[in-house]
């Protein structure tokens, strides 16, 4: 029987909509009443709906974010760990990006390629600046989840 449950977030505990539907809700809070650890693997920081939702299901062991690059606390959110990409390492592989992107001569793919990783480089400093200042099972989709809850709770 599994102790543990590390589940996506997006597609997983919430839909393609981002919404979290009470059942899901209910599910994860009497797992963990049982004692049991659920937490949360995702691609994204810890803002917003992913922090929002951690908050609904009353989770309290640290989250895995950023694709495995940091770990945080959700009550203080505070980051335990964090693995970066050097910013200077970061800002090259960039830049060849976008000299690589501007030789292709289709100037309005170009422009947003562009925007996409002047975005990327900006959340990668911030995410640096932030971790900087200190501030089981992996299930990848709903249907997953639910027969792994069923799994469970039929065990009892």
């Amino acid at each position: 029987m599994y102790r543990a449950i590390i589940s996506d977030f997006d597609g997983t505990i919430v839909d393609h909509n981002l919404v979290l539907s009470p059942s899901v809700v209910a599910k994860v809070v009497d797992f963990q009443k049982y004692g049991f650890i659920f937490t949360i693997a995702s691609g994204r920081g810890f803002l917003g709906d992913l922090a929002d939702a951690v908050a609904k299901m009353k989770i309290l062991s640290p989250i895995i974010i950023r694709n495995g690059a940091e770990i945080v606390l959700p009550e203080s959110k505070k980051v335990i760990y964090g693995k970066y990409i050097k910013t200077q390492i970061s800002s090259e592989i960039i830049e060849y990006l976008i000299d690589a992107q501007d030789d292709d001569g289709n100037s309005e793919q170009t422009e947003q390629f562009q925007k996409i990783l002047k975005g990327a480089k900006e959340q990668l400093e911030n995410a640096l600046a932030l971790a900087k200042h200190g501030n089981a099972i992996v299930l990848k989709d709903n249907e997953q989840l639910n027969d792994n809850f069923r799994k469970i709770f039929d065990s009892f």
